[in-house]
Protein backbone atom coordinates (compact mmCIF):
# COMPACT_ATOMS: atom_id res chain seq x y z
CA UNK A 1 0.00 0.00 0.00
CA UNK A 2 0.96 3.69 -0.67
CA UNK A 3 2.46 6.04 1.62
CA UNK A 4 -0.79 8.14 1.09
CA UNK A 5 -3.07 5.35 1.48
CA UNK A 6 -1.28 4.77 4.90
CA UNK A 7 -1.85 8.18 6.03
CA UNK A 8 -5.56 8.00 4.59
CA UNK A 9 -6.19 5.52 7.06
CA UNK A 10 -4.52 6.68 9.72
CA UNK A 11 -6.55 9.29 9.42
CA UNK A 12 -9.79 7.70 9.04
CA UNK A 13 -9.22 5.56 12.16
CA UNK A 14 -8.08 8.97 13.98
CA UNK A 15 -11.60 10.57 13.67
CA UNK A 16 -12.91 7.43 14.19
CA UNK A 17 -11.89 6.82 17.36
CA UNK A 18 -13.13 10.58 17.99
CA UNK A 19 -16.51 10.02 16.74
CA UNK A 20 -16.97 6.59 19.07
CA UNK A 21 -15.65 8.78 22.10
CA UNK A 22 -18.49 11.26 21.51
CA UNK A 23 -20.97 9.09 20.97
CA UNK A 24 -19.85 7.02 24.19
CA UNK A 25 -20.26 9.88 25.84
CA UNK A 26 -23.86 10.82 24.80
CA UNK A 27 -24.78 7.41 25.20
CA UNK A 28 -23.44 7.03 28.89
CA UNK A 29 -25.53 10.25 29.55
CA UNK A 30 -28.77 8.65 28.25
CA UNK A 31 -28.18 5.63 30.24
CA UNK A 32 -27.64 7.31 33.86
CA UNK A 33 -30.74 9.89 32.93
CA UNK A 34 -32.51 6.52 31.80
CA UNK A 35 -32.00 4.74 35.02
CA UNK A 36 -32.44 7.74 37.36
CA UNK A 37 -35.79 8.21 35.53
CA UNK A 38 -36.76 4.53 35.22
CA UNK A 39 -35.36 3.73 38.93
CA UNK A 40 -35.94 6.47 41.31
CA UNK A 41 -33.33 6.70 43.85
CA UNK A 42 -31.17 4.14 42.18
CA UNK A 43 -28.13 6.95 42.27
CA UNK A 44 -28.98 8.56 45.23
CA UNK A 45 -26.40 5.31 46.81
CA UNK A 46 -23.16 5.11 48.76
CA UNK A 47 -19.86 5.33 46.77
CA UNK A 48 -16.63 3.68 48.21
CA UNK A 49 -18.89 3.19 51.51
CA UNK A 50 -19.36 6.72 52.25
CA UNK A 51 -23.04 9.04 51.39
CA UNK A 52 -22.32 10.86 48.16
CA UNK A 53 -24.64 13.16 46.12
CA UNK A 54 -26.31 11.87 43.33
CA UNK A 55 -24.86 13.85 40.84
CA UNK A 56 -21.10 12.59 41.59
CA UNK A 57 -22.21 8.93 41.42
CA UNK A 58 -23.94 9.64 37.52
CA UNK A 59 -20.36 10.99 37.08
CA UNK A 60 -18.48 8.37 38.14
CA UNK A 61 -20.74 5.88 36.41
CA UNK A 62 -20.33 7.70 33.07
CA UNK A 63 -16.33 8.07 33.43
CA UNK A 64 -16.48 4.26 34.02
CA UNK A 65 -19.09 3.35 30.53
CA UNK A 66 -16.37 6.04 29.38
CA UNK A 67 -13.31 4.15 29.70
CA UNK A 68 -14.72 0.94 29.30
CA UNK A 69 -15.70 2.05 25.23
CA UNK A 70 -12.26 3.13 25.25
CA UNK A 71 -10.35 -0.21 26.43
CA UNK A 72 -12.68 -1.92 24.29
CA UNK A 73 -11.39 0.22 20.91
CA UNK A 74 -8.05 -0.15 22.49
CA UNK A 75 -8.20 -3.97 22.67
CA UNK A 76 -10.01 -4.39 18.80
CA UNK A 77 -6.92 -2.48 17.95
CA UNK A 78 -5.01 -4.99 19.15
CA UNK A 79 -6.74 -7.70 17.91
CA UNK A 80 -6.92 -6.43 14.11
CA UNK A 81 -3.22 -5.63 14.55
CA UNK A 82 -2.95 -9.71 14.10
CA UNK A 83 -4.34 -9.90 11.01
CA UNK A 84 -7.29 -12.25 12.42
CA UNK A 85 -10.40 -10.04 11.20
CA UNK A 86 -11.71 -7.20 12.76
CA UNK A 87 -10.92 -6.39 16.46
CA UNK A 88 -13.93 -5.05 17.54
CA UNK A 89 -16.25 -7.15 15.33
CA UNK A 90 -15.02 -10.24 17.05
CA UNK A 91 -15.54 -8.51 20.10
CA UNK A 92 -19.17 -7.88 19.34
CA UNK A 93 -19.37 -11.25 18.02
CA UNK A 94 -18.19 -13.29 21.71
CA UNK A 95 -20.76 -10.67 23.60
CA UNK A 96 -23.36 -11.91 21.24
CA UNK A 97 -22.47 -15.60 22.06
CA UNK A 98 -21.86 -15.09 25.61
CA UNK A 99 -25.72 -13.34 26.41
CA UNK A 100 -26.93 -16.35 24.10
CA UNK A 101 -25.27 -18.65 26.08
CA UNK A 102 -26.62 -17.29 29.24
CA UNK A 103 -29.83 -17.09 28.53
CA UNK A 104 -29.78 -21.16 27.38
CA UNK A 105 -27.73 -21.97 31.06
CA UNK A 106 -31.03 -20.23 32.55
CA UNK A 107 -33.57 -22.83 30.54
CA UNK A 108 -31.40 -25.37 31.17
CA UNK A 109 -31.76 -24.63 34.80
CA UNK A 110 -35.60 -24.45 34.42
CA UNK A 111 -35.23 -27.98 32.70
CA UNK A 112 -33.33 -29.62 36.02
CA UNK A 113 -36.12 -28.05 38.44
CA UNK A 114 -38.91 -30.30 36.81
CA UNK A 115 -40.34 -27.50 33.64
CA UNK A 116 -41.08 -30.49 30.80
CA UNK A 117 -41.94 -27.32 29.02
CA UNK A 118 -38.87 -25.84 28.81
CA UNK A 119 -37.53 -28.54 27.57
CA UNK A 120 -39.22 -28.97 24.33
CA UNK A 121 -39.00 -25.38 23.85
CA UNK A 122 -35.15 -25.55 23.59
CA UNK A 123 -34.85 -28.19 21.37
CA UNK A 124 -37.59 -26.32 18.92
CA UNK A 125 -35.48 -22.93 19.47
CA UNK A 126 -32.26 -24.61 18.26
CA UNK A 127 -33.35 -26.52 15.72
CA UNK A 128 -35.06 -23.02 14.43
CA UNK A 129 -31.86 -21.38 15.05
CA UNK A 130 -30.29 -24.27 12.85
CA UNK A 131 -32.20 -23.79 9.92
CA UNK A 132 -31.82 -19.52 10.22
CA UNK A 133 -28.65 -19.75 10.25
CA UNK A 134 -27.62 -22.05 7.43
CA UNK A 135 -30.30 -19.55 5.21
CA UNK A 136 -27.92 -16.85 6.51
CA UNK A 137 -24.75 -18.54 5.43
CA UNK A 138 -26.29 -19.66 2.03
CA UNK A 139 -27.57 -16.17 1.51
CA UNK A 140 -24.23 -14.47 2.65
CA UNK A 141 -22.04 -16.43 0.53
CA UNK A 142 -24.20 -15.75 -2.82
CA UNK A 143 -23.30 -13.84 -5.15
CA UNK A 144 -23.88 -13.46 -9.08
CA UNK A 145 -20.78 -13.98 -10.92
CA UNK A 146 -20.85 -11.54 -14.61
CA UNK A 147 -18.48 -13.07 -17.06
CA UNK A 148 -16.20 -10.48 -18.44
CA UNK A 149 -13.75 -11.52 -21.44
CA UNK A 150 -10.54 -9.58 -22.41
CA UNK A 151 -9.88 -9.13 -26.01
CA UNK A 152 -5.87 -9.83 -27.05
CA UNK A 153 -3.82 -6.90 -27.72
CA UNK A 154 -0.52 -7.26 -28.88
CA UNK A 155 2.51 -4.76 -27.69
CA UNK A 156 5.73 -4.90 -29.11
CA UNK A 157 6.31 -8.15 -28.96
CA UNK A 158 4.37 -9.32 -26.21
CA UNK A 159 0.81 -10.06 -26.31
CA UNK A 160 -1.50 -9.27 -23.21
CA UNK A 161 -5.39 -9.95 -22.79
CA UNK A 162 -7.44 -12.98 -23.83
CA UNK A 163 -8.24 -13.76 -20.69
CA UNK A 164 -12.02 -14.21 -19.00
CA UNK A 165 -12.80 -13.01 -15.95
CA UNK A 166 -15.68 -12.25 -13.50
CA UNK A 167 -17.74 -9.12 -11.43
CA UNK A 168 -18.53 -11.10 -8.41
CA UNK A 169 -21.90 -8.81 -6.98
CA UNK A 170 -23.44 -10.33 -3.62
CA UNK A 171 -26.31 -10.91 -3.08
CA UNK A 172 -26.28 -9.44 0.33
CA UNK A 173 -23.93 -6.58 -0.28
CA UNK A 174 -24.99 -4.16 2.52
CA UNK A 175 -24.82 -7.14 5.29
CA UNK A 176 -26.31 -5.93 8.71
CA UNK A 177 -26.03 -2.43 7.99
CA UNK A 178 -29.59 -1.57 6.83
CA UNK A 179 -30.96 -3.55 9.63
CA UNK A 180 -29.17 -1.39 11.75
CA UNK A 181 -30.27 2.00 10.27
CA UNK A 182 -33.85 1.12 10.02
CA UNK A 183 -34.30 -0.27 13.81
CA UNK A 184 -32.38 3.05 15.27
CA UNK A 185 -34.87 5.54 13.32
CA UNK A 186 -37.85 3.85 14.12
CA UNK A 187 -36.61 3.31 18.14
CA UNK A 188 -34.68 6.84 18.11
CA UNK A 189 -38.23 8.55 19.44
CA UNK A 190 -38.26 5.81 22.24
CA UNK A 191 -34.92 6.80 23.09
CA UNK A 192 -35.58 10.12 23.44
CA UNK A 193 -38.87 9.54 25.60
CA UNK A 194 -36.91 7.17 27.82
CA UNK A 195 -33.92 9.71 28.68
CA UNK A 196 -36.99 12.98 29.57
CA UNK A 197 -38.79 10.22 31.31
CA UNK A 198 -41.85 10.31 29.01
CA UNK A 199 -44.34 7.12 29.44
CA UNK A 200 -46.96 5.36 27.55
CA UNK A 201 -48.86 7.00 30.58
CA UNK A 202 -47.66 10.57 29.56
CA UNK A 203 -50.58 11.06 27.05
CA UNK A 204 -50.66 12.02 23.27
CA UNK A 205 -47.42 11.19 21.31
CA UNK A 206 -45.95 8.82 23.33
CA UNK A 207 -49.31 6.98 24.19
CA UNK A 208 -49.52 6.93 20.03
CA UNK A 209 -45.94 6.07 19.82
CA UNK A 210 -45.79 3.23 21.84
CA UNK A 211 -49.32 1.68 20.53
CA UNK A 212 -48.51 1.84 17.03
CA UNK A 213 -45.23 2.11 16.69
CA UNK A 214 -44.03 0.04 19.86
CA UNK A 215 -41.78 -3.13 19.05
CA UNK A 216 -43.86 -5.93 18.63
CA UNK A 217 -46.89 -4.19 16.67
CA UNK A 218 -48.18 -5.24 13.45
CA UNK A 219 -47.30 -1.63 12.50
CA UNK A 220 -43.89 -1.52 13.71
CA UNK A 221 -43.22 -4.74 11.63
CA UNK A 222 -44.44 -3.31 8.60
CA UNK A 223 -41.98 -0.20 9.04
CA UNK A 224 -38.88 -1.48 9.78
CA UNK A 225 -39.80 -4.23 6.55
CA UNK A 226 -39.95 -0.32 4.84
CA UNK A 227 -37.11 1.18 6.02
CA UNK A 228 -35.12 -1.90 5.09
CA UNK A 229 -36.08 -1.99 2.00
CA UNK A 230 -35.14 1.93 1.43
CA UNK A 231 -31.42 1.39 3.28
CA UNK A 232 -31.03 -1.62 1.38
CA UNK A 233 -31.00 0.13 -1.95
CA UNK A 234 -29.35 3.19 -0.61
CA UNK A 235 -26.69 1.31 0.80
CA UNK A 236 -26.54 -0.52 -2.49
CA UNK A 237 -26.02 2.73 -4.66
CA UNK A 238 -23.17 3.68 -2.36
CA UNK A 239 -21.56 0.84 -2.61
CA UNK A 240 -21.27 -0.26 -6.22
CA UNK A 241 -21.30 2.36 -9.17
CA UNK A 242 -21.89 0.22 -12.80
CA UNK A 243 -20.59 3.68 -14.57
CA UNK A 244 -17.46 3.36 -12.98
CA UNK A 245 -16.89 -0.46 -13.25
CA UNK A 246 -17.96 -0.23 -16.53
CA UNK A 247 -15.77 2.37 -17.76
CA UNK A 248 -12.41 0.38 -15.98
CA UNK A 249 -13.80 -2.80 -18.04
CA UNK A 250 -13.81 -0.76 -21.52
CA UNK A 251 -10.12 0.76 -20.63
CA UNK A 252 -8.56 -2.23 -19.75
CA UNK A 253 -10.01 -3.85 -23.20
CA UNK A 254 -12.91 -5.79 -21.91
CA UNK A 255 -16.42 -6.70 -22.47
CA UNK A 256 -19.73 -8.61 -20.94
CA UNK A 257 -20.41 -11.43 -23.74
CA UNK A 258 -23.78 -9.97 -25.49
CA UNK A 259 -23.14 -6.27 -23.79
CA UNK A 260 -22.12 -3.73 -25.74
CA UNK A 261 -19.20 -1.77 -23.65
CA UNK A 262 -20.09 1.59 -22.64
CA UNK A 263 -23.56 2.51 -21.30
CA UNK A 264 -25.16 -0.29 -22.18
CA UNK A 265 -22.84 -2.02 -19.81
CA UNK A 266 -23.61 0.68 -17.06
CA UNK A 267 -26.83 -0.28 -17.91
CA UNK A 268 -26.80 -3.88 -17.74
CA UNK A 269 -24.89 -4.34 -14.15
CA UNK A 270 -27.25 -1.44 -12.58
CA UNK A 271 -30.49 -3.73 -13.66
CA UNK A 272 -28.70 -6.99 -12.03
CA UNK A 273 -27.78 -4.70 -9.07
CA UNK A 274 -30.94 -3.46 -8.47
CA UNK A 275 -32.45 -7.15 -8.83
CA UNK A 276 -29.90 -8.55 -6.35
CA UNK A 277 -30.36 -5.66 -3.90
CA UNK A 278 -33.88 -6.55 -3.85
CA UNK A 279 -33.70 -9.85 -3.46
CA UNK A 280 -31.10 -9.27 -0.33
CA UNK A 281 -33.90 -6.89 0.98
CA UNK A 282 -36.77 -9.05 1.36
CA UNK A 283 -34.27 -11.49 2.93
CA UNK A 284 -33.37 -8.77 5.04
CA UNK A 285 -36.28 -8.12 5.95
CA UNK A 286 -37.89 -11.77 6.72
CA UNK A 287 -34.57 -12.22 9.02
CA UNK A 288 -35.05 -8.78 10.97
CA UNK A 289 -38.94 -9.51 11.48
CA UNK A 290 -40.38 -13.33 11.45
CA UNK A 291 -37.74 -15.53 12.82
CA UNK A 292 -38.42 -13.11 16.29
CA UNK A 293 -42.28 -13.68 15.59
CA UNK A 294 -41.58 -17.52 15.54
CA UNK A 295 -39.11 -17.16 19.08
CA UNK A 296 -42.18 -15.50 20.84
CA UNK A 297 -44.71 -18.11 19.47
CA UNK A 298 -42.20 -21.28 20.66
CA UNK A 299 -41.00 -19.68 23.80
CA UNK A 300 -43.80 -19.08 26.02
CA UNK A 301 -42.17 -20.79 29.22
CA UNK A 302 -38.99 -19.33 28.68
CA UNK A 303 -38.75 -15.68 27.68
CA UNK A 304 -35.21 -15.48 27.73
CA UNK A 305 -34.32 -17.39 24.37
CA UNK A 306 -36.53 -14.80 22.68
CA UNK A 307 -33.63 -12.06 23.36
CA UNK A 308 -31.15 -14.93 22.90
CA UNK A 309 -30.39 -14.33 19.21
CA UNK A 310 -31.65 -11.26 17.51
CA UNK A 311 -32.11 -10.11 14.00
CA UNK A 312 -28.65 -8.18 13.75
CA UNK A 313 -27.09 -10.58 16.41
CA UNK A 314 -27.66 -13.26 14.01
CA UNK A 315 -26.40 -11.43 10.73
CA UNK A 316 -23.38 -10.23 12.97
CA UNK A 317 -22.13 -14.14 13.91
CA UNK A 318 -22.72 -15.40 10.67
CA UNK A 319 -20.56 -12.28 9.21
CA UNK A 320 -17.95 -12.10 11.82
CA UNK A 321 -17.80 -16.29 11.68
CA UNK A 322 -17.13 -16.05 7.92
CA UNK A 323 -14.72 -13.41 8.07
CA UNK A 324 -12.82 -15.01 10.75
CA UNK A 325 -12.72 -18.30 8.94
CA UNK A 326 -10.97 -16.61 5.74
CA UNK A 327 -8.85 -14.45 7.74
CA UNK A 328 -7.45 -17.73 9.58
CA UNK A 329 -7.33 -19.35 6.26
CA UNK A 330 -5.03 -16.67 4.23
CA UNK A 331 -2.71 -16.64 7.36
CA UNK A 332 -2.53 -20.55 7.09
CA UNK A 333 -1.87 -20.17 3.40
CA UNK A 334 0.96 -17.74 3.80
CA UNK A 335 2.72 -19.81 6.31
CA UNK A 336 2.92 -22.69 4.31
CA UNK A 337 4.08 -20.64 1.36
CA UNK A 338 6.55 -19.20 3.78
CA UNK A 339 7.76 -23.07 4.91
CA UNK A 340 8.02 -24.01 1.19
CA UNK A 341 9.98 -21.42 0.45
Amino acid sequence: MSKDGDEGQKKIGKITKYVALVLAVAQSIGIVLGFKNSYSGLLDNTLFGAKTPEWVVSMYVIVMLVAGSCFTMWLGDRITDQKIGNGVSLLIFVGILASAGLSMVTVVRKIFAGNLNALWELLGFLVLLVLIFTLIVFVDLAERKIPVQYAKQVKGRKMYGGQSSYIPMKVNAGGVMPIIFATAIITFPSMIMQIAGVTRDSGGFAKFYYDWLGTGTVTYVIFVGLLILAFSFFYAQIMFNPVDISQRIQQNGGFIPGIRAGKPTAEYLGKVNKRLTLFGAIFLAFIATIPSIIFSLIAVDTPELINAFTATGMLIVVSVAIEFQQALDSQIMMKRHKNIL
